[in-house]
């Protein structure tokens, strides 16, 4: 296309730029200064094919301009499972809370009755319970996190809360590990 005349230039408005509408009457007249015949525009679409009624009690959703269409597939499962993973971790650490806070009683009760019974665990076993607890809040936080932020990008996010709940499964058999391995009397004495 050509540039348009400095006779032109009076207009309203400046010639639009690359990227820019112009407006049908704008491009009727630098098509008419160019010499080329303008074809004549297509007719309006009628109406948009109308929509099945919506079920009773159910208003109809309204398509909001520049919303995404819904997923289908293994990705309309993504962001229920993500959410899912998320509250079942707040819940599993909540429920876990009070083992955790207070770890040796708790070892103390459930190695009373049995090879283990003279097992003594000292206020260490309290410390590791305390950070563990707070690992797992900082791990469960850092999931949600990254989480949220994939979903909101569009990108499949479930791996992100099961993977931190694997890496919190590991820490917590590794601590409970770490602190049998170094209770005194653990181990019943090979006769």
């Amino acid at each position: 296309m050509s540039t348009p005349s400095p006779e032109s230039s009076a207009a309203p408005r400046p010639a639009p730029q690359y990227g820019e509408y112009a407006t049908p009457e704008e491009v009727a007249a630098i098509l008419a200064e160019s010499g080329v015949v303008a074809a004549t525009p297509a007719p309006a679409p009628a109406a948009a094919p109308s929509r099945p009624a919506p079920a009773a009690g159910r208003p109809a959703a309204a398509a909001r301009p520049g919303a995404r269409p819904m997923p289908t597939g293994a990705r309309a499962f993504d962001r229920p499972a993500t959410i899912f993973l998320l509250a079942f971790g707040l819940f599993s650490l909540i429920q876990l809370s009070p083992v955790l806070l207070e770890l040796e009683p708790v070892l103390e009760q459930v190695t009373a009755n049995g090879p283990m019974a003279a097992a003594d665990f000292s206020e260490a076993a309290n410390i590791a319970g305390r950070i563990l607890f707070v690992a797992l809040a900082i791990l469960l936080g850092a999931a949600a996190y990254f989480a949220l932020g994939a979903l909101r990008k569009g990108r499949v996010a479930f791996w992100i809360p099961l993977t931190a709940g694997f890496a919190g499964a590991v820490g917590l058999f590794g601590t409970l590990f770490v602190i049998y391995a170094l209770t005194p009397g653990i181990f019943p004495a090979v006769t």
